[in-house]
């Protein structure tokens, strides 16, 4: 995925965070960091924001977080599914196909629950 940041971080003073990921070209997964329009590699993500939220706009995904969930076998998500992730999760998102998916990572920090 390559991610571009929305800039909600920067209208809500970093309360919270949105990044729209799209699959372009072989990159296939996304890890965290990245700057704006960055393309990411394989890396897992850690994030220490109070929550993550991961919603399939288009296409499909497959969510992998090794140790998180009942199982810690990776997530398929369909198009309008979306998953969360606690604070410190490793996690690294696949589209499922070549489909155009699309995926947002919507990040809030925990000011927006004072």
């Amino acid at each position: 995925f390559s991610w571009l940041e929305s800039g909600v971080g920067e209208a809500t003073a970093g309360l919270a965070r949105v990044r729209i990921g799209r699959r372009t070209g072989a990159s296939l997964a996304c890890g965290g960091g990245g700057g704006e329009g960055g393309r990411q590699d394989e890396a897992m993500d850690v994030h220490d924001e109070a929550m993550t939220i991961l919603f399939v706009a288009r296409g499909g995904a497959t969510v992998e977080a090794p140790g998180g969930g009942e199982s810690g076998e990776p997530v398929p998500l369909a198009e309008g599914d979306c998953l969360t992730l606690p604070p410190g999760q490793p996690f690294r998102v696949t589209p499922s196909s070549d489909d155009g998916a699309r995926v947002l990572d919507i990040r809030l920090g925990i000011e927006a629950f004072a």
